[in-house]
C-alpha cells in the first residue's frame, strides 16, 4: 500500500506544483527527483545508484539534441532569416493556414521550444490577422508535430525511459494522428479565415501527408510539414516564401542523409545540427556575443529534461509506478480509452510533451505489461495526446504571445482549449475503435 501512496504522490505533484504553485518544470522535477531518490534508496539502498546513473545517461542523450536544435534556430534568427520571411509574408487564408499548419509543424520538428508559435503568430499577424487569432492559429497549427519536436525529442524521451523500440512508437504515434492532422488543418484554416472549400481540401491533404510519411517515423512531421508547404505555395504561386527557410530546409537534407547512411545515433544528429548551426553563423557574420548570451533557455531545459529522466527511471525500478498499474488493471483494457487524456492533461500541467513521457510514460508502460495490452499502442496514445495537450499549457500560450505586442493571452487560452479537446477527444474514440477491432 505504500508503494502505492508514494506512486500517486510522485502522479500527482507535478499538477499541484505547475498548475496550483505554478512552479517551473525545473523546480518541479528536482522534487519529483527528491522523492524518487528518497524512496528509492529505502527500498533499494545503495542498489539504486544504477537507475540513478542510467536515468542520467539517458535524459543528457535526449537533452543533446534537444540543444542542439535550439542552437540552429539561435543562428537562423542571428542570420537574418527570420527577419527577411516576416517581412516578405502575406496573402489570403489558404496561404496564412499553410504557414499555421505546415510551416509550424516543419519549426516544430526541426526545433521545438516553442518556437513555432513565436515565429509563425507574428507572421499571420503580418498576413492580416489579429493578434490574438494569430496566437489561435500559431498553436493550434503546430500541435500535431509536437510528438515529433526537434527531432523527435519528445518521442525518443518516451522510449528511453520505456525501453519501447523508438522506430515502431514514432510510426504508430504518426498514424494515430493523421485523422487528428486533418481535423487539427481544417480547425485552424477556419481560424486564419480560409473558405470551407480551401479548409476541406487542407485538411485531405494533411491526411493524405501523414498516412503516407507515418513510416519514417519522427522524421515524419519534417517531411509532411515540408513537402505541404511547398504543394501549397506552389499552387498559390508563392514559392519565393520558400526562400528564408532555405537553411531549414539544408537541415533536413543533412539529416534525411546522414539518417539514410546509417548514422542513426542522436550524438551523430546532434553534431550535425550544430555543425550546420556554426556555419550559417559564420557565413552570416553573426554577433557571437548575443548568440552566447541566447543560450540560457536552452541550458535550463537541458538540465530539466536530465532531472526529469532520472526521476522517472527512480520511480519505475523502486516499484511505485508498478504499484499504480496494478490498481489500474481494476479498469482493465477500459483505461485504454483514457491514455490520450492522461498525455494531454500531462502536457498541459508540465507545459511539454515531452515532460509528460518522462513523468508519466513508465506507468503507462506498467499498466500495459499488467493489462497484457500493446506496450506500443498505449505509449503513442500517451504520445499523440500531448501533442495537443501542451500547446493549451499557460508556459506555450506565454511563448506564442512573446513575439506579439498585444495579443490578449486569456482569450488565446480560452479558445485554444475546447478545440484541443475536441482533438482529444478524436483520440480517445480511435483507442474505443482499436480495442474493438
Amino acid at each position: 500500500m505504500t508503494e502505492v501512496l508514494v506512486g500517486l504522490l510522485f502522479v500527482a505533484l507535478p499538477v499541484v506544483l505547475m498548475a496550483a504553485l505554478r512552479w517551473s518544470a525545473l523546480k518541479t522535477g528536482i522534487a519529483l527527483l527528491a522523492l524518487a531518490v528518497a524512496y528509492s534508496l529505502a527500498v533499494l539502498g545503495l542498489g539504486a545508484l544504477g537507475p540513478a546513473l542510467e536515468g542520467l545517461i539517458k535524459g543528457a542523450r535526449v537533452a543533446a539534441i534537444a540543444f542542439s536544435a535550439y542552437i540552429f534556430y539561435l543562428a537562423y534568427r542571428e542570420a537574418g532569416y527570420e527577419q527577411e520571411l516576416t517581412a516578405k509574408v502575406l496573402g489570403g487564408g489558404a496561404e496564412r493556414a499553410a504557414l499555421a499548419v505546415y510551416l509550424g509543424g516543419f519549426l516544430e520538428a526541426v526545433s521545438g521550444y516553442g518556437v513555432p508559435a513565436a515565429v509563425v503568430a507574428p507572421l499571420l499577424a503580418s498576413a492580416g490577422l489579429s493578434e490574438t487569432r494569430a496566437l489561435v492559429a500559431a498553436l493550434l497549427g503546430h500541435s500535431w508535430a509536437v510528438p515529433f519536436a526537434s527531432l523527435g525529442v519528445p518521442t525518443l524521451a518516451l522510449s528511453l525511459v520505456t525501453d519501447v523500440g523508438p522506430k515502431g512508437l514514432s510510426v504508430t504515434t504518426a498514424a494515430l494522428l493523421a485523422a487528428p492532422f486533418a481535423l487539427l488543418t481544417a480547425l485552424t484554416s477556419r481560424t486564419v479565415g480560409a473558405s470551407s472549400k480551401h479548409a476541406i481540401g487542407l485538411a485531405c491533404l494533411s491526411l493524405a501527408l501523414m498516412v503516407t510519411v507515418a513510416s519514417l517515423g519522427r522524421f515524419s512531421a519534417l517531411v509532411a510539414g515540408a513537402v505541404g508547404l511547398v504543394l501549397v505555395f506552389a499552387m498559390r504561386g508563392r514559392l519565393h516564401l520558400l526562400r528564408p527557410l532555405a537553411p531549414y530546409m539544408a537541415l533536413a537534407a543533412l539529416l534525411t542523409l546522414v539518417s539514410l547512411a546509417g548514422l542513426r545515433s542522436l550524438e551523430v544528429q546532434a553534431a550535425t545540427v550544430l555543425l550546420l548551426a556554426v556555419l550559417l553563423v559564420v557565413s552570416k557574420r553573426g554577433d557571437p556575443r548575443r548568440f552566447v548570451s541566447s543560450l540560457t533557455p536552452a541550458l535550463k531545459t537541458a538540465v530539466t529534461l536530465v532531472v526529469l529522466s532520472t526521476a522517472a527511471i527512480l520511480a519505475s525500478r523502486s516499484g511505485m509506478l508498478g504499484a499504480i498499474a496494478q490498481q489500474l488493471t481494476l479498469l482493465g483494457e477500459a483505461y485504454t480509452y483514457l491514455v490520450p487524456l492522461v498525455g494531454f492533461l500531462g502536457a498541459y500541467v508540465s507545459g511539454s510533451c515531452t515532460a509528460s513521457n518522462l513523468l508519466f510514460g513508465v506507468l503507462q508502460r506498467e499498466f500495459a505489461e499488467v493489462v497484457g495490452v500493446s506496450k506500443e499502442l498505449v505509449l503513442a496514445f500517451h504520445n499523440a495526446g500531448g501533442s495537443v495537450g501542451s500547446v493549451v499549457s499557460p508556459a506555450k500560450v506565454a511563448v506564442g504571445a512573446s513575439t506579439l505586442r498585444s495579443a490578449d493571452e486569456s482569450a488565446a487560452f480560452r479558445k485554444v482549449l475546447p478545440l484541443a479537446l475536441a482533438v482529444a477527444v478524436v483520440l480517445c474514440i480511435e483507442a474505443v475503435l482499436l480495442a474493438t477491432l
